[in-house]
């Protein structure tokens, strides 16, 4: 991300204009984000725990998929890098849902994002684990909703809100 654009957006979800990625978190400016639930061909979710020198939520497990969206990216594009850089893994993907986060101040730095949420499919995913993470594994859906439950403060916020919206879209 140090030398990552990312597109400014209005309350809309409109481009305003254009920053590097340190400078939005330092600024507080809203942009664009990802998360993706990958589920094996048994319905297992797939989570991450991130590593500990990640800037946001070291150590905390994420849903499967999660990151920014790069200047001039639509959010299918980069929820498909994202998936690639992360998981080494291609399958498609389809949108669920959109929302807004509130502004969290994390260490100085503010996140603030309107997020898209994916669902993807894979039948026997081999999932490699990159660089900004320490542990992965396929978990039931219900042990995951238990878990978020039982250990919320375990979880980056990002992935508890995506999981609710997602839920929530599911249902209608």
């Amino acid at each position: 991300m140090p030398g990552e654009l990312f597109d400014v957006v209005d309350e809309s979800d409109n481009v305003v204009g254009r920053e590097l990625g340190s400078v939005s978190l330092q600024k507080g400016l809203l942009h664009r984000a990802i998360a993706t639930l990958l589920f094996d061909s048994h319905g297992r979710l797939y989570i991450q725990k991130r590593a500990g020198d990640m800037t946001f939520y070291p150590g905390h497990w994420s849903i499967s998929c999660t990151g920014h969206v790069s200047a001039g990216e639509t959010y299918s594009e980069a929820a498909r890098r994202e998936m690639k850089e992360e998981l080494d893994l291609d399958c498609d993907l389809v949108e669920v849902t959109k929302f807004q986060t509130p502004k969290w101040d994390v260490g100085g730095l503010v996140e603030w994002e309107y997020i898209v949420v994916f669902e993807g499919h894979s039948e026997n995913p081999e999932v490699s684990l990159s660089d900004e993470t320490t542990e992965g594994k396929f978990v039931p859906l219900e042990e995951f909703k238990r878990l978020l439950r039982s250990l919320p403060e375990k979880f980056t916020p990002d992935s508890l809100l995506a999981f609710e919206h997602y839920t929530v879209a599911k249902a209608r």
